[in-house]
């Protein structure tokens, strides 16, 4: 892969820590996996070990970690300022009851997963669903469309990791490998297969300190986690003056 190429995925992977949320925003993550956002507050994942995700095992920091399946958040309604589902959505077997909870428990949140073409044309076993995010009369809306198997055309599948493998696709923005989509207030979305069951078994060989990650991306991840944690880390020594200093 070329340096430009690289250079130009390691700044678009900094698009976690530059999402549009208020400085003294109450942030939930859903899915973070071993590599959250450092803007999260709160943390959920339904396990510690690498299930049905590329990455290593979840290393615990100072945010609170709950573990907890997206489609059943132990959260109050509106607990949340704004919520982060990254590459998160397409895991799910019932997305209807992911987006419903994720709208339940925040205000406002971003969700992102792969491009649907990429899904099509690159999928993975432990993904369920291909999602696009589209512009209608109304505004813009999540479609989603459950996969019946946990494969594709195998032919589709060879020609096009061909081309990958060849570098043909280097020069693709980086953008156009996902889906992105912000939302306020309510999720617009909708599923155009809601009779198929995407429901098979998942095996994951994945080591406990297995990283996808590049060097410069995990030294620039590390970078933001612990700029945002000294902010946590402030954030409560002031509110903690604030309560002493309240009259009894």
């Amino acid at each position: 892969m070329r340096p430009v190429v690289k250079f130009r995925q390691t700044i678009f992977a900094g698009r976690k820590v530059m999402l549009p949320i208020a400085a003294d925003a109450r942030v939930l993550e859903v899915g973070g996996g071993d590599s959250p956002s450092p803007r999260s507050d709160v943390l959920v994942d339904f396990a510690l070990e690498p299930r049905e995700r590329q990455g290593g095992r979840i290393k615990r920091d100072d945010r609170p970690l709950v573990l907890a399946r997206g489609e059943a958040l132990p959260f109050r309604e509106k607990s949340f300022d704004y919520v982060i589902a990254f590459h998160v959505l397409e895991h799910s077997e019932h997305p209807e009851a992911f987006l419903s909870e994720l709208q339940r428990v925040a205000s406002a949140g971003y969700i992102e997963t792969p491009s649907f073409w990429s899904e099509c044309v690159r999928p993975f076993s432990f993904h369920r669903a291909e999602v696009a995010a589209i512009t209608d009369a109304d505004g813009p809306m999540l479609v989603i469309r459950k996969k019946p198997a946990p494969v594709c055309d195998p032919l589709l599948e060879r020609a096009f990791k061909e081309k990958l493998n060849a570098g043909t696709l280097d020069g693709i923005d980086p953008d156009a490998w996902v889906t992105r989509f912000h939302w306020k207030d309510r999720i617009r979305y909708t599923v155009v297969n809601p009779e198929v069951e995407s429901v098979w078994q998942v095996e994951t060989a994945m080591r406990d300190d297995f990283n996808p990650r590049s060097r410069a991306r995990r030294i620039l991840i590390a970078a933001a986690a612990t700029i945002f944690a000294l902010r946590r880390r402030f954030r409560r020594a002031i509110q903690g003056q604030s309560s002493r200093r309240r009259p009894r």
